[in-house]
């Protein structure tokens, strides 16, 4: 996977939708399936990115909208 991402390429990569990517990498508590899923899909998505990767996207605390790129670069 490239060092940068849209919200997009994740999704499609991982398999889960917007929504659940979103709740990943961003505020949890907003999102009702956060006391039941969180778990799997965390794993899902690390399975789908990579350890490393999914800790840069946690580390940068959101992810951008759709078309907009996010970059490990700092």
């Amino acid at each position: 996977m490239a060092q940068t991402d849209n919200i997009d390429d994740i999704v499609a990569q991982s398999g889960l939708s917007k929504q659940q990517v979103r709740m990943l990498i961003g505020a949890r508590t907003p999102y009702p399936a956060y006391r039941t899923s969180y778990e799997r899909m965390r794993k899902q998505l690390i399975a789908a990115v990579g350890q490393a990767r999914y800790r840069e996207l946690v580390k940068a605390g959101e992810l951008p909208a759709a078309g907009k790129v996010i970059s490990s670069a700092s």
